[in-house]
């Protein structure tokens, strides 16, 4: 069979049940009751017509999830034609942003030792660490090859290795990472399970995990409800505080803090995503990015800070 043909079905991503209860969320159009080359498009675009994944809340475990949703290989097929999704936000928007997890971050890190960030990017986030930290080697994880220069420019000046591939970490010796960051990764993954499983191998005791993603919980969808940004077709679960919590415990970690993220934004583009996100798409599109007035706003985003528990 063409795996391209249909749609997998998975298991609750934290506790592994078959039978989600209870549908939370759907598009008007769901994407599973199309074919994958039907989604190609609403893949690539912001303004289209919103479709994604129907997600159900797991009655066990309480994270939501689509429990239809894309194979491992379609992802690459999909991954490998997404454009740049922060093109049309400025530098100087994305630069406070990432700065503003960095100093979440160094709230509970020594900012020593071993570095492992996965999903870095062009490396904003990377480059505060560099500068004002301490950290004596950088593994970072990036796939996208065309910003692994961008990247490496910004720890230049430090022990550093850039891996195109995201997932296997064995050229990392156990027990030697100090501090793991991951910004809007965890959302993104198949099997969020393994992966901490794996990163947590690589852990010294006493290192710190900080992941990023958004807050199902919070404000921001109940009142755009199924037109939330967050629910999309990238994302084939969605975290809330509590959620989040059963993972990490679920995987040998413990939560020792969750705050609401700071996120800036030109005025230009959040009056186009507000409008979008009330169903004005067009009016939407008619709206330029203003550059010049950079707002900081709490929209929907949390960051999750945990360490091994004792004794895993």
């Amino acid at each position: 069979m063409n795996s391209f043909a249909n749609f997998p079905e998975r298991n609750c991503p934290i506790c592994l049940n078959k039978t989600p209860a209870a549908l939370k969320v759907s598009s008007k159009i769901r994407a599973e009751n199309l074919d994958f080359a039907s989604l190609t498009e609403p893949w690539r675009g912001f303004f289209k017509e919103k479709i994604f994944f129907s997600y159900y809340r797991c009655m066990n475990c309480r994270i939501l999830f689509c429990p239809t949703y894309f194979s491992s290989e379609q992802l690459e097929a999909l991954y490998s034609q997404m454009p740049d999704n922060t093109a049309e936000m400025p530098m100087a928007a994305i630069q406070k942003t990432q700065y503003s997890y960095f100093k979440t971050l160094r709230r509970y890190s020594p900012l020593t030792g071993a570095l492992l960030e996965i999903g870095p990017d062009i490396g904003i986030f990377t480059e505060a660490c560099a500068k004002e930290g301490a950290f004596e080697t950088f593994w970072l994880y990036e796939p996208n090859k065309a910003v692994h220069q961008a990247l490496a420019d910004r720890v230049k000046d430090k022990e550093y290795h850039i891996k195109t591939e995201m997932f296997n970490y064995d050229d990392i010796d156990n027990h030697s990472v100090s501090t793991v960051v991951m910004i809007h990764v965890l959302d993104h993954l198949l099997e969020p399970q393994k992966v901490l499983r794996e990163i947590k191998e690589k852990m010294a005791n006493g290192g710190i995990l900080a992941i990023v993603t958004h807050n199902e919980n919070s404000l921001l969808p109940s009142f755009t409800r199924s037109r939330w940004p967050a629910y999309c077709l990238q994302h084939p679960q969605l975290f809330s505080p509590k959620s989040i919590r059963n993972l990490l415990t679920t995987c040998g970690f413990k939560t020792i803090g969750i705050h609401d993220t700071v996120n800036y934004f030109p005025a230009g583009y959040l009056l186009k995503h507000g409008l979008w996100a009330t169903g004005m798409n067009k009016l939407g599109n008619e709206i330029p990015n203003t550059t010049n007035l950079i707002m900081p706003l709490k929209l929907g985003n949390m960051i999750t800070i945990a360490t091994l528990s004792e004794g895993k």
